[in-house]
């Protein structure tokens, strides 16, 4: 199974000039990575921009950092999926947790999930993540109800366009020395995909991938992969960084044996 990396530019930058400038700076960077499936999500507004300045360089895949639960009607302000699809968008990020902390339920995100898998090849990034970690273990309950109550619906002939972000809310913005490390990353990696198990049977599930984010930086990247057991990252400040988000990539790239 192919290791991912996206990056989440989140509100950033402000103009097509400038996103197109920084998808450009990032495909001279990482375009010529082989080995690591590497995943774009501008802003909304600014798809558009890098689609078309993308044009025929399809070694970096565009992504969505959200869209609607239906494809057309009187739904003002939303995107919907099958017109990002319009745009070379094969990627949506679904539930991030700065949305959620807007009021996003896990039932809408449900929908939003079974919204993209209605468009053909097109894969759907779901997060979750807790915002506290304690002794007592809570945190496990918050990201069993959040997986099961997402996944809910979705078939296994479904999976593999299913990718799961954790991100513990309460490691973004971070050093990559203070955020999650490498030997508690990989017991929630392997309780995700016991769960995952247990609901779809051991090879299903094993088509989905588990990718990491929060505080993602050069120093903890390969360890997040190698030590803990991710299937990859979800990048966000560093992505803005061409050089720094390339070293990224780079850093997880397998190692032929």
């Amino acid at each position: 199974m192919q290791r991912i990396v996206l990056a989440n530019w989140k509100l950033h930058p402000t103009t097509p000039k400038q996103a197109e400038k920084l998808f450009l700076d990032t495909y001279a960077a990482a375009g010529k990575i082989k080995g690591v499936e590497v995943v774009v999500c501008p802003p909304p507004l600014l798809v558009g921009a890098v689609a078309a300045a993308r044009g025929a360089k399809k070694s970096i895949a565009l992504g969505a950092q959200d869209a609607f639960s239906e494809h057309a009607g009187a739904h003002t302000g939303e995107s919907s999926c099958k017109t990002l699809k319009a745009y070379g968008v094969s990627h949506v990020i679904l539930g991030h947790s700065e949305r959620r902390a807007r009021g996003e339920t896990d039932e809408q995100i449900a929908e939003k999930v079974a919204a993209v898998l209605r468009v053909p090849a097109t894969t759907a990034v779901v997060c979750i993540g807790e915002t506290e970690r304690t002794e007592e273990g809570e945190y496990y309950h918050t990201l069993r109800n959040q997986l099961l109550s997402v996944l809910g619906s979705v078939k296994r002939t479904q999976l593999s366009r299913i990718v799961v972000a954790y991100e513990p809310v309460w490691a973004i913005g971070k050093s990559a020395a203070d955020a999650l490390s490498p030997e508690s990353l990989q017991e929630t990696v392997l309780f995700l995909k016991k769960i995952l198990i247990e609901t779809y049977g051991r090879t299903p599930a094993s088509r989905i991938r588990i990718v990491y984010g929060g505080s993602v930086k050069v120093d903890n990247a390969k360890a997040c992969v190698e030590q803990g057991g991710a299937d990859g990252l979800l990048v966000g400040g560093a992505s803005l960084q061409p050089k720094m988000f390339a070293d990224i990539v780079r850093s997880v790239v397998p190692v032929v044996k």
